[in-house]
Parts: C-alpha cells; structure tokens; sequence
C-alpha cells in the first residue's frame, strides 16, 4: 500500500514476515505528512511485528512533528517490548537525531550497502 502527499512522501512496506516488516519512507516527512505518517505507523497496525524496521534512506526531510509521530512509535514498541529500528538515515536526518540526541533513544543502524 502506498501513500503520496503533495509533499512527495511515499511510505510503503518494502517486505514483511510474521514477526517483523521493514517500512520504506521516501521523500519528506513534514507537517503535510502527519496524517498520513500517524495512520500508516500506528502501533494497532504495527503491533503484530515484533520488529519494525524503518528504512529512511530516500527521506530527505523530517520536521519536529515528524519526529514526534516516530517517538510516539518508539514509546508504543517500546512499551510492548518491541523493537523499532531506524535504517540508513541520510546524513541531514541523522545529524538531526544526533544533535536532539534522540540517536541514545532510538536504535539507528546504518548498513555498509546503502
């Protein structure tokens, strides 16, 4: 399933398995986003995996409310002890975790082949 916003963000599940799925997000992650963001990333939707892995190699951008919908995710995972990891975070997303310092709350993973 496939979600586009004037905003060209795409998310979709790039593959899954019984307990885990691996989300692919593309483009920006802006207000514009959030709806669509919050829908798709619900843990009533997630919650069957028990990983969730999302891979943010093609987002461009993620505003503060962005950030808010994956901390929410990460809150919900985290409280049924599950696990949310974040794949392959552009150098301006990931230097954003970093200086939030959200990169010590979520688990970031960036694989040698991007």
């Amino acid at each position: 399933m496939n979600k586009y916003l004037k905003t060209a963000l795409k998310i979709e599940i790039a593959s899954e398995s019984e307990d885990e799925a691996v989300i692919k997000i593309t483009g920006n992650l802006s207000e514009d986003g959030i709806p669509v963001c919050e829908e798709y990333l619900a843990i009533e939707k997630l919650g069957r995996f028990n990983k969730v892995t999302l891979n943010l190699s093609q987002m461009d951008f993620i505003s503060s409310a962005g950030i808010s919908v994956l901390m929410k995710l990460l809150k919900a995972m985290s409280a049924e002890n599950k696990t949310l990891i974040l794949l392959d975070p552009q150098p301006q997303i990931l230097k954003i975790f970093k200086l939030t310092r959200l990169d010590r709350a979520f688990q970031i993973v960036e694989s040698s082949i991007k």
